[in-house]
This record gives C-alpha cells, structure tokens and sequence, in this order.
C-alpha cells in the first residue's frame, strides 16, 4: 500500500514539472519621425608662427563668425564647446621633429530650432569664415513618445504573428510566458566633415543640409503558451499478482 501512494506521488510531481506546448515569435515595429531641431558643431582653424598669433588670428575669425550666427540664431543657441592651441612640428629621419609654428582652433555648437534652417545658418558661418564643419545632429524633442509608440507596434507585430501560426496549427494561443525587448534609433547622429579655404567675401554655393527622418524601431521576443498542451503520458501501474 505504501509503495503504491509513493509511486502515485511521483508520478504527479512529473505531471507538474512536464514542460507546457510554446510558441516563439518575434515582433517589429518602426515608426519615422521628422526631426524637431539641429545641432551643427563648426569651428575655425588658423596657424601661425607664433601661438600668441595663431591664437589671435582664430579669435578674429571666430568673433566675425558668431556676428554672422547672431543674425540666425539667439546667443542662448551658441556655446563653445572646445577651444585648442598646440604647436606644429614637422619631422626629418635625421635631425628629428623640429618646431615650424602653433595651431589654434575653436568650435561652437549652434541648436537649431527649425531643422529647415540648418543650411542657411551654415552658410552665414562658413561665408564669416569657419573652415571646419564637424557634425550635423538631428534631434526629435519627444523621442520618449516615438520610442513608445514603436513599441506598441513591436508587441501588436508579435501577437498577430502568434495567432497567425496558432491558427495555422489549429491549436489555441494562451497567455505570454516571457518577453525580451530591443528598442533603438536606427538613424544616429552622424559627423559630417568639411574644410574650407578661403577668406569671408569668397563665392559660396548653398550648401543642402537635409534633415529627413530618424527611425526608432523596436523588436520584441515573446514566448506564448499554446492551449491542449501536450500532457504527460500515463505510466502503467504496478502488475497485480494472479490471484489478488
């Protein structure tokens, strides 16, 4: 009698642990959004022989560039974010580097509140005599909202997806049993690079700055459970003994 209620036991723990029927799935979701504002980084470069006078030559480029940025932007959207001055070396096999003058350069970051703008208020700067352009930035001011919304789009994805095969297996799709999300802006920023020669009065093509789209795409994995999962077979019992 014991042995039969141990073996009963046993047998209805395997039951419990007896991996559930699941499906796998994978949801995607992209949402485009038209950039809210940009953030260009451009500076001014200027050698000399002396840093005292390499240093002077790229604040006067510098004062002439941000007159001309006052004309496009509020001083509140102008910031420098680095300023450098280092000497210049050139290097012979025999006599070693040998000092020939100094660089100095400044950068400036200019935000953008209408993305269409980004070319004309690169054009004044470059036309007031920045040499370098670093980086054009585009930046959507509500990426919280873009980032849910394809989220939302990622989970519908993979429910449909789900019944799509449910159907197709004829079983029934249950509830969610584990879900791993993956969510990016598929358009990061990206540096541009420009140098120009030249002086301030030089002839400037407009150059097209484009602000486009940034995709913020999500990928959802989710595990479902599938009704009439398969259950456990039964084992057979214990012989009885002729004559019990």
């Amino acid at each position: 009698m014991l042995a039969t209620a141990l073996y009963m036991l046993a047998t209805a723990s395997a039951a419990e642990v007896e991996p559930r029927n699941n499906l796998n799935v994978t949801g995607v979701g992209e949402v485009y959004v038209a950039p809210d504002e940009a953030v260009l980084s451009l500076g001014v470069r200027s050698q000399a022989n002396t840093a005292a006078a390499a240093f002077d030559k790229a604040a006067q480029k510098m004062t002439a560039v941000t007159q001309a940025l006052g004309q496009q932007v509020t001083p509140e959207n102008i910031r420098t974010s680095q300023l450098s001055l280092q000497p210049r070396y050139e290097y012979n096999e025999k006599t070693g580097p040998r000092l020939v003058g100094y660089e100095a350069s400044a950068i400036l970051d200019i935000r953008v509140d209408d993305p269409t703008k980004a070319g004309s208020v690169l054009d004044a700067a470059v036309g007031a005599g920045a040499n370098e352009v670093l980086a054009v930035v585009w930046k959507v001011e509500d990426e919280a909202a873009a980032q849910q919304e394809a989220l939302d789009a990622a989970v519908t994805d993979a429910r449909e997806n789900a019944a799509l095969v449910a159907i197709n297996l004829g079983v029934e799709l249950g509830e969610p049993m584990n879900v791993s999300i993956r969510t990016q802006d598929t358009t990061p920023p990206g540096p541009i690079y420009m140098e120009r020669a030249g002086t301030a009065d030089a002839d400037i093509s407009a150059m097209p700055v484009l602000a486009g789209e940034q995709i913020y795409r999500a990928e959802v994995d989710v595990t479902f459970a599938l009704a009439g999962a398969v259950t456990p077979k039964e084992e057979p019992g214990p012989e009885e003994e002729p004559g019990t």
